[in-house]
C-alpha cells in the first residue's frame, strides 16, 4: 500500500504531494488537472511499470515525463506502508526512464487499475516478479471481454464465465461462486441483483455459448446486449475474480504466500452508472475484500487491508461516502486551478447531506445547481441588490418572464420581486 507520494516538475503542477489514507482515497477536480495522471504515477510507484509500455493499445497509462526543460529537477518520491524509508526516483534522460534507488518492497500487494475506457491493469507480486513472466498484466477493454491473442493469459469474460459456469472442476466452481458473490455485491439495488442466467447459443457459428444475465423481469439477456452500466459491473467483477484466483494459483505454483494487502485504482468511478449505482459503488468496493475466499491451504491469508483510490466527478458518489468516511483511514484530495496554477489539496471531509449540496462544494465549485442560463440570470438579478426602481414596466415584465421561465416559483428571490411588481400594479396575484 502507498503511504506517501510527492512529485516535482512532472505533470500539470510544479509540485504535488499526498499522504493517502490507508483505506479510501477520493480524488476530485476539473477535467485535465491531473487526476488520471496521479493514478498512473501511483500505479507505477506500486508496480514499477507504466501500463502503456506493456500494452500500446491502451488510450492511457502513459509514462510520466518531466515538465519542459525541467528534467534535471524532476523527482518522484514515494513510500510504501511496509517500507522503512522512502524511495527517491529521478528521471534519467539518457534512458528516458525513472530510476529506482531502492527498488520495489519485497511484500507489496496485489494491485488492480481500472481505466475509464474499460481497460485494466493487474500487478501480481508473485507472478509478475518472475523473469519469465510479464512485469504486469495489462488488457484493453476488448481483451477483458474476449481476448483474441493466441498466447493470452486471460481468455476474457465471455469464455472464462462459460467455462466456470459449466465445468465440473472444483477450481472452476470456486471461481464461478466467487464471481457470483462479487457481482451480487456490486449490484445497484437489492431488488435487481445481477445474477447469471443460463448459457445461450446466439450464433450457430460460435464455438462457445454466451453467458446471460437474469433481469428483474425473469428474462435472460445475453451479456453482449446488456447496458453499458451492467457491462462495467460485469467487467469489474470478472477482473477481480480472475486476478484473485490467478494470484492464488501463482502462490501454489511458485511456493509463495498469498499477499494480505489489496490496492484498487479506479478512474471515473461513476461512468455509465445510474444514480442508484453511483450511491452504492464505493461501499460495494470497500467490502469486496471480505468476499475473497480463504483457500484450503490454511497457511495463506485473506487480504487484511484494502486501499482504494477513486477519481470521481459525481456528487452522488461523494454523498454516498458520508455514511462511512473515517478521517483516521480515509482522505479526500481535490485538484484545483488557483491563479493559473494547479494545486493538489487535502480537504477536510464534511457531511452535506445531499448530492445537490456537494455540487456547490469545493469538490465541484458550481455556483448554483441549475442550468447555466439560470445561474447567469441569478447573477444578474442579485447584482441589482434589491433596487428595482430604475426598471421600466417593459423591462420589469421582461425580467419577470425570464425569472419564471428559469427559476422555481418558491425561490426566495420572488418574495421581494413580487412585492415590487404588486406595488407598481404591473402584476396581479
Amino acid at each position: 500500500m502507498l503511504s506517501h507520494l510527492a512529485l516535482e516538475h512532472i505533470g500539470p503542477a510544479t509540485k504535488m504531494e499526498l499522504s493517502p489514507g490507508s483505506r479510501l482515497n477520493l480524488l476530485t477536480g476539473d477535467n485535465g488537472l491531473g487526476k488520471s495522471f496521479l493514478l498512473d504515477v501511483i500505479w507505477w510507484s506500486l508496480t514499477d511499470t507504466w501500463p502503456k509500455d506493456i500494452n500500446p493499445e491502451l488510450a492511457g497509462g502513459y509514462k510520466a515525463v518531466p515538465i519542459n526543460g525541467q528534467a534535471g529537477k524532476s523527482k518522484i518520491t514515494f513510500q510504501h506502508s511496509r517500507a522503512t524509508q522512502p524511495t527517491v526516483s529521478n528521471y534519467d534522460r539518457s534512458k528516458a526512464a525513472w530510476s529506482r534507488s531502492r527498488g520495489k518492497p519485497p511484500k507489496s500487494g496485489l494491485v488492480f487499475y481500472f481505466f475509464a475506457d474499460g481497460s485494466v491493469a493487474i500487478y501480481d507480486p508473485i507472478i509478475n516478479t518472475k523473469t519469465e513472466n510479464p512485469s504486469a498484466f495489462v488488457f484493453s477493454q476488448a481483451d477483458v471481454w474476449k481476448n483474441r491473442s493466441n498466447d493470452a493469459v486471460m481468455q476474457g469474460l465471455i469464455i472464462d464465465w462459460g467455462i466456470w459456469q459449466k465445468s465440473a472442476d472444483e477450481a472452476d466452481k470456486q471461481s464461478f461462486d466467487l464471481f457470483c458473490q462479487v457481482l451480487k455485491q456490486l449490484s445497484g439495488d437489492v431488488s435487481e441483483v445481477l445474477e447469471p442466467g443460463s448459457l445461450a447459443t446466439i450464433n450457430v457459428m460460435d464455438a462457445y455459448k454466451m453467458p446471460t444475465i437474469r433481469t428483474a423481469t425473469g428474462q435472460e439477456v445475453p451479456i453482449i446486449y446488456a447496458s453499458s452500466a451492467v457491462k462495467k459491473m460485469l467487467s469489474i467483477a470478472y477482473v477481480l475474480t480472475w486476478g484473485w484466483q490467478k494470484h492464488k494459483s501463482g502462490a501454489e505454483i511458485y511456493g509463495g504466500e498469498v499477499k494480505d494487502d489489496l490496492v484498487i485504482l479506479i478512474d471515473e468511478l461513476e461512468a455509465h452508472l445510474h444514480p442508484k449505482w453511483q450511491r452504492r459503488i464505493l461501499g460495494a468496493l470497500l467490502t469486496i475484500k471480505d468476499l475473497l475466499d480463504k483457500p484450503s491451504n490454511q497457511s495463506v491469508k485473506k487480504p487484511k487491508g484494502l486501499q482504494l483510490f477513486a477519481c470521481t466527478h459525481s456528487p452522488l458518489v461523494m454523498a454516498s461516502a458520508e455514511t462511512y468516511f473515517d478521517p483516521t483511514t480515509d482522505a479526500w484530495f481535490d485538484i484545483d486551478l488557483e491563479d493559473n496554477h494547479v494545486e493538489l489539496v487535502k480537504r477536510g471531509f464534511y457531511i452535506l447531506g445531499t448530492a445537490e449540496a456537494w455540487l456547490t462544494s469545493l469538490a465541484f465549485d458550481l455556483a448554483t445547481t441549475g442550468s447555466v442560463e439560470a445561474e447567469l440570470l441569478i447573477e444578474r438579478f442579485d447584482a441589482m441588490g434589491g433596487d428595482f426602481e430604475d426598471l421600466t414596466k417593459d423591462e420589469a415584465l421582461a425580467l419577470d418572464q425570464e425569472l419564471r421561465a428559469h427559476l422555481p416559483q418558491i425561490n426566495v428571490r420572488f418574495v421581494r420581486w413580487n412585492k415590487f411588481l404588486l406595488s407598481k400594479g404591473w402584476i396581479k396575484l
